[in-house]
């Protein structure tokens, strides 16, 4: 997707993920980063993704880019 600009898709696409990760993997994700990553939806974001493993990581977001 993103190599045929498609970044919308590509954001929808990462934010179902994560929702099903979430469901699937419990401990995945707690009342903190679920505040954050609605903080990122409400500011432009249209997914998301938990990187990095062992309470080090970040949120990752795909922005609204205008392109499509």
């Amino acid at each position: 997707m993103l190599e045929e600009g498609k970044t919308s898709e590509f954001g929808a696409l990462m934010h179902e993920h994560w929702e099903h990760k979430k469901l699937r993997t419990k401990g995945m994700s707690n009342h903190q980063i679920d505040e954050w990553y609605e903080l990122g939806l409400k500011n432009g974001a249209l997914g998301g993704k938990l990187v990095g493993a062992g309470g080090g990581g970040f949120l990752l977001f795909m922005p609204e880019t205008g392109t499509n």
